[in-house]
Parts: C-alpha cells; structure tokens; sequence
C-alpha cells in the first residue's frame, strides 16, 4: 500500500509540474516580482493586436500612429484561444471631441483599457469585448 501510495505520489508530481517547454522566459528586471514569458504564437498575436487596435481606433477616435496594443495573456486549449489584449490609445480631434461632448474632459488624451478576445485556429475567426472608459458616451459609433 506504501509502494502504491509513494509510486502515485511520485507520477502526480512529475506530470503536474509538466511546463510549457515551448515558453521562453523573457529577462526582466530582478526586483520584479512576475514572471514574463514571450507569446508562442507571433502570428495570432500580431493578427489580434493590429486588428483589434485598427478597429477601436476607427470607432472610438484615437490616433493610430502613436497608438498601441500589446497581448498581455493568450491562452490556448485545443483549436480554441482566449486572452487579453492592453490598449494605449491617444485620442484623435474626433475622439476628444466625442469625450467633451458628454462632459469628459482628458487633459493629457491618453487612453489606457483592456480587451477580453476568444479566437478559433479552426477557423482564424475572432471577437472581442473591451472595457474602453468613454464607451457608454461616445457618439462616433
């Protein structure tokens, strides 16, 4: 029963600290208490980044030259991906114009949200919801 026990012991240890071995820590700064790993899939990653970016940016107003997202957590389990995406927008004279319209008032006309994606590798389709501050307010959608 020992033996059993011990020999079960041993197999869940070993296969439940099973890593990704395609994950490639990234250096970071010592002082730093998380963990940065870099994105094994560059080309959903980018797909995702500069699609979602492009599309916010049209219906909320921001400035797609000093714009960016960057993919901040992917999660992969089958043909199905789920994560998020970090936006920091600059709004545009549109977006501004949209805010101040409604009584908000960015002095400084950066924006900073996240966006929840799911994506299917079967077939390269995506959607997303995002938690931009000025949604509920603004009138270029």
């Amino acid at each position: 029963m020992k033996k059993l026990a011990l020999t079960l012991a041993t197999i869940f240890l070993l296969v439940g600290c099973n890593n990704d071995s395609k994950a490639q820590k990234i250096s970071m700064d010592p002082s730093s208490p998380y963990k940065e790993y870099s994105i094994n899939d560059t080309k959903v990653s980018n797909l995702l980044e500069e699609n979602i970016l492009k599309i916010e940016a049209e219906k909320y107003g921001f400035d797609l030259k000093t714009s960016s997202a960057h993919m901040i957590s992917l999660k992969k389990i089958g043909s199905y991906g789920s994560g998020d995406i970090k936006i920091i927008a600059f709004l545009n004279s549109k977006g501004i114009k949209a805010a101040e319209d409604k009584g908000y008032i960015n002095i400084n006309r950066v924006v900073s949200y996240t966006c929840k994606f799911e994506y299917s590798y079967k077939t390269d389709r995506y959607l997303w919801t995002s938690d931009y501050p000025y949604a509920s307010t603004s009138s270029l959608f």
